[in-house]
């Protein structure tokens, strides 16, 4: 694993148990509203973080792309982690051959208004023969806690892949959930064009 892949696990680890409605809630705010205005950054506790904790999670990577700390405009984030992937032609379709690694961003039915990100910290590998792959363990803004406020926290998936595509099945908490993996994006990718040192 690189570098910038390991780096990018411990602070995504680092962040898990963040949210709005705990102790920890300045120390969340810090990472999803970065730059915002002192009278705004509390409103930020009531909006869905999925993209916002990647976006912070970039900038404390290291990434000092001016769209990652542009007043937050609704709508804007999932759209400039996009164009930041595309820039970086960083997209990757699952196949038996391409699979997402630790650090690499999931788009979960990326072509609906439930569209999804997270960052992936660990993968494991399945020994079956069946369409299972893999056991993706992710960190995700967007969740919610006991009180049902915003908060981050680690998720289990299992990868399977068939003739209709790829799809993720949480089943750690809550009914089971399956999603259409749309796409990863691909860390070592993304930090060769917007980390100084790139993917090293």
């Amino acid at each position: 694993m690189s570098a910038v892949r390991d780096r990018m696990v411990e602070l995504a680890t680092a962040v898990v148990g963040l949210g709005a409605g705990r102790a920890s809630r300045d120390a969340y705010l810090d990472l999803i509203a970065p730059g915002e205005p002192a009278g705004a950054r509390q409103s930020f506790a009531n909006l869905s973080s999925c993209g916002l904790v990647v976006r912070g999670l970039w900038g404390r990577l290291g990434i000092n792309d001016p769209r990652l700390f542009a007043p937050y405009k609704f709508g804007s984030v999932i759209a400039t982690i996009d164009s930041m992937g595309r820039e970086a032609d960083a997209w990757r379709t699952a196949d038996v051959d391409t699979l997402p690694g630790e650090g690499d961003v999931l788009l979960l039915d990326g072509d609906s208004p439930r569209a999804h990100v997270a960052t992936v910290v660990r993968v494991l590998l399945s020994e079956s023969t069946e369409d299972s792959v893999a056991t993706l363990f992710t960190v995700d803004g967007g969740q919610r806690d006991g009180t049902g406020a915003e908060t981050i926290l680690r998720r289990q998936r299992t990868l399977t892949l068939g003739p209709s595509g790829a799809f993720l099945d949480a089943r750690d908490f809550g009914p089971p959930a399956v999603r259409r993996l749309s796409a990863f994006l691909d860390l070592d990718a993304l930090a060769a064009r917007f980390l100084p040192d790139g993917a090293s």
